[in-house]
């Protein structure tokens, strides 16, 4: 089966029964501020190292960024659960700064031009600008799938972007979530772009704290990766589900991210997901 013919069923398989999205409900709207692995207690200052302020105010920016409107502090209050005395420093904090402006007539909170050009400033300096993002959308059209660019951060995997795909298909890759460099797809592939040296440093420093990996066993996988380009992990997701990643350099740049998308093989057909890695493979190449 070639990667065109997957393009071409996908195109006609029609969304997945049960599996809409539905938006989250304002308490819900920031699960990867917390990074999927510690939540902030809701009492203290701070926890394993995590302070509330600075939480606080990526939160503010993650509201706009969901909500893509101006809004007023009360609303905002109530989206983040946040007391009206807390947010009302954080908001008149951020308008001293200069990263939010304030409509006296309205009322209203709206992110400033300062802070998109920040934005932008950061992303074309580390991540060759707009690639990434057109990739991404190059992914999910041609794929239909969800799809997902990820960034190694010390021993975990990270989430940095997300665009869900036309069948809704669940996830672990969900925007800001966090997961095992050695048990995943996007760990897979940014894996196989380092020597054997750095990762078996990797897995000593996973096993000061955790079971280390079985590192014969990861070799072999790592191995598999170097010589198909792209990396495969099935199931991760649910059932049936397949996560196909490959890695990418930036122009310019040392670090490495993981692209990619979740796709659907019940299955687990060996064909399908070459077909899968092939289509992915190709994709990449025209951004490279």
């Amino acid at each position: 089966m070639s990667a065109r013919t997957v393009a071409t069923e996908h195109q006609r398989t029609p969304p997945r029964q049960g599996l809409a999205r539905s938006p989250a409900p304002p308490d819900r709207l920031l699960p990867g501020i917390y990074h999927g692995r510690k939540a902030l207690a809701d009492g203290g200052g701070d926890r394993d190292g995590l302070v509330k302020s600075s939480i606080r105010v990526l939160e503010v920016f993650e509201y706009f960024r969901q909500t893509s409107r101006p809004a007023r502090a009360i609303e905002i209050s109530r989206a983040l659960d946040l007391p009206h005395s807390s947010l009302d420093k954080i908001l008149k904090t951020l308008i001293e700064t200069g990263y939010l402006v304030f409509d006296w007539k309205t009322k209203q909170y709206a992110p400033s031009y300062r802070l998109v050009r920040i934005s932008r400033q950061l992303e074309e300096s580390f991540f060759g600008g707009e690639t990434f993002s057109r990739l991404l959308h190059d992914i999910r059209d041609t794929t239909g799938e969800t799809a997902y660019v990820c960034v190694q951060n010390n021993c975990w995997i990270e989430c940095a972007m997300q665009l869900p795909g036309n069948y809704a298909t669940p996830t672990r890759h969900g925007e800001g979530m966090s997961f095992e460099l050695f048990d995943s797809a996007p760990g897979y592939a940014l894996l196989a772009t380092k020597t054997d040296r750095e990762v078996v440093e990797l897995a000593q420093q996973v096993g000061r704290s955790a079971s280390p990996p079985d590192l014969p066993a990861l070799f072999d996988v790592i191995r598999i990766v170097r010589r198909d380009g792209y990396a495969i992990r099935e199931g991760a997701s649910f059932d049936g589900a397949v996560s196909v990643c490959a890695a990418l350099r930036p122009r310019n740049q040392n670090m490495s991210v993981a692209v990619g998308f979740t796709g659907h093989n019940p299955g687990n057909d060996a064909g399908r997901n070459a077909a899968f890695g092939a289509l992915l493979k190709d994709i990449v190449a025209r951004h490279a």
